[in-house]
Parts: structure tokens; C-alpha cells; sequence
């Protein structure tokens, strides 16, 4: 296949939350063959490749090739998480800032 497939997988299995044993048990293979797949050991065949697509709902091209969308949305929601945070400490901040301890 080539490089980029294994952060594809990665990325697409980040962005749906779920785990190598998770994968492999929707497509009934086991975990050691997914993980051989992360780390460009092996390739998965047309029939997983195909059962990959349909549990990520993405198409063959994205998965081998590679495009960004997975990794801006991933990428956007640690922005948001970061940004609310920041938002919720620096309100915490301000309503407490008057207060003195005694």
C-alpha cells in the first residue's frame, strides 16, 4: 500500500473513537492483524478494506490516499476543548478576583 494508509487508519479510528480491538472485532480479525495494519506491517485485503470504509463512512481513496478532513475535525475539537476552557477559567477568574480570603 504506502505510508500515509497507517495514520489514515490511526486518524480515522481517533476520530470515531474506537480501539484496535474494536476494529477487530467488526471486521472478525483479530487485534494483532489491526495492529500489524497501524504500524505498515501488513495491509489489510479488498473485503477489510472495503468493511473499514463503511465503519469510518469514508471512501477507499480517503483511507489509502489520504485526505485532511479527519485530521482538521479532530484538530477543530481540541481547538474548541482548549478555547471553552480558557473561556470557563478566565470567567472563574473574573468572578472571583474580588474575593479575599481572610
Amino acid at each position: 500500500m504506502n505510508v500515509v494508509f497507517p495514520e489514515r487508519l490511526k486518524s480515522y479510528m481517533q476520530a470515531n473513537h474506537l480501539s484496535e480491538m474494536e476494529v477487530a472485532n467488526k471486521l472478525s480479525v483479530s487485534k494483532p492483524e489491526v495492529d500489524n495494519w497501524e504500524a505498515g506491517i501488513s495491509t489489510p485485503d479488498l473485503t477489510n478494506l472495503i468493511n473499514l470504509t463503511k465503519i469510518f463512512n469514508c471512501t477507499i481513496d480517503d483511507l489509502i490516499f489520504g485526505s485532511s478532513d479527519v485530521v482538521v475535525k479532530h484538530t477543530q475539537y481540541e481547538f474548541l476543548v482548549f478555547y471553552f476552557s480558557l473561556l470557563v477559567a478566565a470567567v472563574c477568574f473574573w468572578r472571583f478576583s474580588g474575593m479575599v480570603c481572610s
